[in-house]
């Protein structure tokens, strides 16, 4: 497809397929090439459209790919906000990131050392 046949298609096809070619970059093993595909300025304008949801969480897909969780979880949220017909999973995926992980710690006596879980009481 020409850049001008792209340019005449509908901004919302538009984004479409720059998610697509986010998808398509990081099949190719190319996670931040799919972050900057989708860096457009709908993802950032502070209004909230139809596709939002999907951008938003397509751009945290492309982050959690590049190896960048922090942002991915943002984004994740972002999108979870957007997405009122629940079109994504987007707020599970926020929440997994939000887990908190207890590791079971060992019981530690009165002098310091170790003690068997069946000797705590």
């Amino acid at each position: 497809m020409s850049q001008s046949a792209a340019q005449r298609l509908s901004r919302d096809t538009q984004i479409e397929l720059r998610i697509v070619e986010s998808g398509i970059r990081r099949d190719q093993g190319f996670p931040e090439a799919a972050v900057v595909a989708l860096q457009i300025p709908e993802l950032t304008d502070s209004r909230t459209r139809p596709g939002s949801a999907r951008l938003f969480y397509a751009y945290a897909d492309a982050l959690v790919d590049a190896g960048r969780p922090d942002e991915a979880r943002y984004w994740f949220a972002k999108a979870a906000s957007a997405d009122v017909t629940g079109e994504t999973d987007a707020a599970e995926r926020a929440d997994e990131y939000d887990a908190v992980i207890f590791e079971d710690l060992e019981a530690v006596g009165e002098d310091g050392h170790e003690v068997a879980r069946d000797d705590v009481g």
